[in-house]
């Protein structure tokens, strides 16, 4: 049995120009983007402005990712790990400062209690020096 093929140009065409989803897909997934995500609802929250970042960069630079309805989902769950990504960064940032100023507290504590320390010793040390002889040359009386 022999099938008829159709014209390669015809395929090509039709493989080429993806039917766009209908906008009530497209409405749902984002509601259902908002639900999830209920941030993205509120117009210039952290994650509405990404979200909007994300569907401008991909217009310009991937106009495909807009061809299946779910767009609004993917936008919203790249946008919100964008954030995460950036909450981590920042958390890890804070984290190594404030380990950094717990070592110069330990440090700072550390010289007081030389200083501490030579305060209590000072006047021992200058009166073997002055009464005792003591110049750290040996000898002595």
């Amino acid at each position: 049995m022999l099938f008829k093929l159709a014209p390669l140009a015809f395929l090509a065409d039709i493989v080429a120009a993806p039917a766009a989803p209908s906008p009530q897909l497209v409405e749902r997934w984002q509601r259902a983007a908002v639900e999830k995500h209920p941030a993205l609802a509120k117009a210039g929250s952290p994650l509405n402005e990404r979200f909007l970042a994300i569907i401008a960069a991909k217009r310009a630079s991937e106009p495909g990712f807009f061809d299946q309805a779910d767009w609004p989902m993917r936008a919203a769950e790249a946008a919100a790990a964008e954030l995460k990504a950036a909450e981590a960064e920042a958390m890890k940032k804070q984290e190594a400062e404030m380990a950094r100023t717990g070592e110069e507290r330990a440090r700072a504590e550390e010289i007081a209690e030389w200083e501490r320390e030579w305060a209590t010793a000072k006047e021992r040390w200058i009166f073997d020096r002055l009464v005792v002889g003591g110049g750290g040359g040996g000898g002595g009386g």
